[in-house]
């Protein structure tokens, strides 16, 4: 009973460390997933890895730029060239936003230069590689520097400076035998062309089997088709038709194995089928976040025509309230006035038309204004002014005002 529970235990936590590992696997554990499936042919497993580690890391661009890459370099084992430079551009968009802008141009520079070489665009490739050459192939690591100096191995062979070649083929060789034993074939299938040009068929044959032993070492059927078809074009050269074919047999084979058009079939199928479901789960989301948006504005404006009520009616109650503390001052201050001018001008012993014609000016009322309130005329509202003016010994309105004001 207690080895049941232990061993359900232990299928539990290595459940959970699993689970949690696929979680935070980094851009190390992808390089490393990514080259294993490549090898073992699995290209649209990578591809579908890849993918879910972009969408799981959207908001870092590092491991973005990392995944492009991964990305390209999985189309490239496909010959799909033009969906690997894709792949290297998106790379560089979001690589340069990193704050390793100078070693990402670099790299992609370095890159897209194998590419344009794989397909003999030698002077595309070549701008490229001088670039970085006159900074002494400054931000790549060796690998890259290995087959950049192949490259211009390669480049000297075509020229016919072998002594130039072999140099830098021997130089390219002793960094990857350093630091990368994998892609030793590549070097050995360019020693095979050089010394097939020098007519050195002794270590042309050399460079084959060296480079055959590495690429079965690894279990790399392109490299192995690689050197079986440089090989068969040394043999058709000399005209040695017999092991021609029989080399071209073996790249045969071999191509059947490595299946390139099914493979890139696949992949378009699969990453068909994951846009597609990509744009139904937006149709989705951006159908949710419509109706979302309606109930949002639907509130917006009930909760507005609420407000607006509201305001209307406490603006029309504080009208009313407003009205009513006007009247109210108004009878106050003509009662006030009126009780006041009698008192003020009781000493000037002035008639009670005048005291309403000073109670009317206090007003700010007009003689015109003044004359309709007491039906009178405005010439005798102007008489009444000029006997207020004499009794008070004043000249103008201002100095009524002036006596208005001290009261």
């Amino acid at each position: 009973m207690k080895l049941i529970k232990l061993s359900v235990l232990s299928v539990f936590f290595n459940c959970v460390i699993t689970i949690s590992h696929a979680q935070t696997i980094n851009i190390t554990q992808l390089e490393a997933n990514v080259l294993k499936l490549n090898d073992e042919l699995k290209y649209t497993e990578s591809v579908k890895i890849i993918d879910t580690f972009i969408k799981e890391n959207k908001n870092n661009n590092y491991n973005l730029y990392g995944a492009y890459i991964q990305k390209s370099f999985t189309y490239k084992r496909l010959f799909d060239y033009k969906s690997a430079m894709r792949c290297l551009d998106l790379a560089l968009k979001i690589g340069i936003k990193t704050n390793k802008k100078n070693v990402v141009i670099a790299e992609i520079n370095a890159e897209k230069s194998f590419i344009l070489f794989d397909l003999q665009e030698y002077e595309k490739s070549g701008i490229l590689m001088n670039e970085l050459r006159k900074h002494n192939y400054e931000y790549l690591d060796n690998n890259r520097k290995a087959y950049l100096i192949m490259q211009d191995g390669y480049l000297s062979y075509l020229k016919k400076e072998y002594k130039d070649a072999i140099y830098k083929l021997d130089l390219a060789q002793l960094i990857l035998e350093k630091y990368n034993n994998r892609d030793l074939p590549i070097v050995y299938g360019k020693k095979i062309l050089l010394f097939g040009a020098m007519n050195d068929s002794s270590n042309a044959k050399k460079s084959f089997k060296l480079g055959l032993f590495n690429a079965k070492k690894y279990n790399l059927i392109k490299y192995q088709m690689y050197l079986y078809e440089v090989y068969r074009n040394q043999f058709a050269m000399r005209k040695d038709y017999k092991n021609a074919f029989f080399a071209f047999e073996k790249y045969d084979s071999l191509n059947t194995v490595y299946n390139i058009e099914e493979n890139k079939g696949k992949i378009k199928i699969f990453e068909k089928d994951l846009n597609l479901k990509q744009k139904e789960f937006e149709i989705k989301r951006n159908r949710l976040w419509m109706i979302f948006m309606g109930v949002i504005i639907i509130l917006l404006i009930f909760l507005a025509v609420i407000s607006y009520k509201f305001y209307r009616t406490k603006r029309a109650k504080h009208y009313l309230l407003e009205k009513e503390y006007d009247r109210i001052h108004d009878e106050l201050v003509l009662l006030s006035q009126s009780s006041n001018s009698k008192n003020h001008f009781s000493k000037y012993n002035l008639k009670d038309r005048q005291i309403e014609v000073i109670n009317l000016l206090r007003e700010g009322k007009s003689n015109k204004q003044i004359a309709t309130e007491l039906f009178i005329s405005e010439n005798t509202v102007k008489y009444h002014l000029k006997a207020i003016y004499d009794i008070l010994k004043i000249d103008n309105r201002m100095q009524l005002f002036k006596i208005l004001d001290n009261h």
